[in-house]
């Protein structure tokens, strides 16, 4: 079995995989390189799930990323994890923390993100670490970017293991 794969440019654009004798076509997307996500991804959300896609994915500081991720949905709980798959508290406005990073346009659930899936926020967050973070100690870089409304958000990054 042979497929053709398009190569893509962007994180959330779709490519397409064509199997030539039966003609089906599956939607996948690009995470990262030559990494490939199927839209319909059934992989449950844990912690442990969400700490290997963010190392897959490639994305620096995984500790530091994944502590984010716990403080942001209370351990995979807020509302806003469960109903948008929103892992990081992303908002669909631009803001200073990732104003060039892509955004999905319309789709929100009170101002944040809606991701397809738990991996399409992760996804997202590599998108905007690559866009923004140009080296150097993480946390200084989180407080550059405003990323937390909360002024102990560094402390709290740092208390999760």
């Amino acid at each position: 079995m042979k497929h053709l794969i398009i190569p893509i440019l962007a994180l959330n654009t779709f490519a397409i995989l064509w199997h030539p004798q039966n003609e089906k076509m599956c939607d996948y997307i690009q995470v990262v390189d030559t990494l490939y996500l199927p839209l319909q991804d059934t992989t449950p959300l844990t912690e442990c799930n969400v700490l290997s896609f963010i190392k897959e994915c490639g994305i620096e500081h995984p500790n530091v990323v994944y502590a984010q991720m716990v403080a942001e949905t209370n351990h995979l709980k807020s509302e806003i994890c469960k109903e948008s798959n929103n892992l990081f508290g992303f908002k669909v406005e631009p803001s200073n923390r990732y104003e060039n990073t892509y955004h999905i346009k319309g789709i929100k659930n009170r101002s944040h993100l809606v991701f397809p899936s738990w991996k399409y926020s992760v996804m997202h967050y590599k998108e905007f670490q690559d866009v923004n973070y140009k080296g150097g100690n993480y946390y200084d870089f989180l407080e550059r970017q405003g990323y937390a409304e909360d002024g102990g958000y560094i402390k709290l990054l740092k208390s999760i293991r």
